[in-house]
């Protein structure tokens, strides 16, 4: 057995990464033909849209983030082991994680994306990123503690500094943060 999951006749299907791609790959493969298996380093999917009403406390992080195991509670053969991916071995169709070696026969990596600063080395930082539910409520915390700080703040600079936010980058998540109901 792999990481505890049962051999079978049916074909594995290893996906690795919970994001978009990987939740939707998994619900459309025919349980009466492969055996699916998805492997996230969170155990539970985030919906990134929102993650600016996390950001902005307009939503709770509870609100955006889905359990894998009652996404696909229904569906057979299904498994979720919670597991960063240390290396793939190509030559023996596995897959090296922190908790064991998983074989496959169908690998898929759909693991997402990480903040790219540009090589703005000043920005990388001096930034609270927004890519995932962690850095959304690190964000979110940051906001509201220099909101408290400012409430109380007798300086005019300080206060201003505390209550001066930069936005850098106007992809969807920058407007929308940048039009979030505190800024108003």
């Amino acid at each position: 057995m792999d990481l505890n999951i049962p051999k079978t006749d049916k074909k594995r299907v290893v996906i690795v990464g919970g994001g978009f791609g990987g939740i939707q790959l998994a619900h459309k493969l025919d349980s009466d033909l492969f055996q699916t298996v998805l492997v996230d380093r969170n155990n539970y999917h985030q919906f990134p849209p929102l993650l600016y009403q996390v950001s902005s406390a307009g939503l709770e992080a509870t609100s955006i983030s889905f359990p894998f195991r009652k996404l696909f509670q229904k569906k057979k053969d299904f498994y979720f082991r919670l597991a960063e991916v240390k290396a793939i071995r190509l030559e023996e169709s596995k897959i090296e994680t922190m908790i064991g070696d998983l074989s496959y026969d169908y690998l898929v990596i759909a693991a997402g994306t990480t903040t790219n600063y540009r090589g703005n080395k000043t920005v990388e930082k001096n930034t609270l990123a927004m890519k995932n539910v962690t850095e959304a409520l690190a964000l979110r915390n940051t906001l509201l503690n220099n909101f408290e700080k400012a409430a109380v703040c007798t300086d005019p600079q300080e206060r201003n500094a505390l209550l001066t936010i930069v936005v850098v980058g106007a992809g969807p998540s920058g407007v929308e943060i940048s039009g979030a109901p505190w800024q108003r």
